[in-house]
């Protein structure tokens, strides 16, 4: 059985190393979309412009917390009419852009918050579900 479907990725991203950094379960995998579109005119991008290591928070994974580090590729966009020149690749609705949680994480811990009335749910997920909130 494959890795991605046990960790249950979605279609489009190839785990490429796994390993354990301070507790943490950190899994590194990169991009393989065959096609992607400029997000405000839809049109293909080929021509790579280059890349970067996007963080992103996800359940925990046999009680340790997760996090995804995803090699994401920046293209240039093709249409002259297009005021976005550069557009890094979407790994929606996975995780929305620029979020540093998925959506699966952010609905799980919104759902605890609604259920147990807020502050009660905060210790809950400090403790079960290794999400830690900011500050």
């Amino acid at each position: 059985m494959k890795v991605e479907r046990v960790l249950a990725l979605p279609e489009g991203l190839e785990v490429t190393h796994i390993e354990v950094i301070d507790g943490v379960l950190t899994i590194s995998a990169v991009s393989t979309q065959p096609s992607v579109c400029c997000p405000l005119c839809s049109s293909v991008g080929t021509r790579v412009h280059g890349h970067y290591t996007r963080t992103i928070a996800d359940l925990p994974c046999a009680g340790q917390p997760v996090h995804l580090l995803v090699d994401v590729r920046k293209f240039f966009c093709e249409s002259r009419t297009c005021p976005r020149k550069i557009f890094a690749e979407r790994i929606t609705p996975f995780a929305r852009p620029w979020a540093r949680v998925t959506t699966r994480l952010s609905e799980s811990v919104q759902s605890i918050g609604f259920a147990t009335g807020g502050m009660l749910g905060a210790r809950l997920t400090d403790r079960g579900i290794g999400y830690k909130r900011a500050g």
